[in-house]
Parts: C-alpha cells; sequence; structure tokens
C-alpha cells in the first residue's frame, strides 16, 4: 500500500513540474 502511495505522490510531483515547466511557452 505505501509504495503504490509513493507511485501516486511521484507521478503528481513529476506533472506539476512538467506543468511548471511549460507554462511560460504557453503563455507566450
Amino acid at each position: 500500500m505505501s509504495s503504490m502511495k509513493a507511485l501516486i505522490v511521484l507521478i503528481l510531483v513529476q506533472t506539476s513540474v512538467l506543468f511548471l515547466s511549460l507554462r511560460p511557452f504557453i503563455n507566450n
């Protein structure tokens, strides 16, 4: 169960980092 939770947290962190890195390109 804890590994599943860690996997979900890792995916959320990666998607948020990707979104923050792509946001300037979207704004421009």
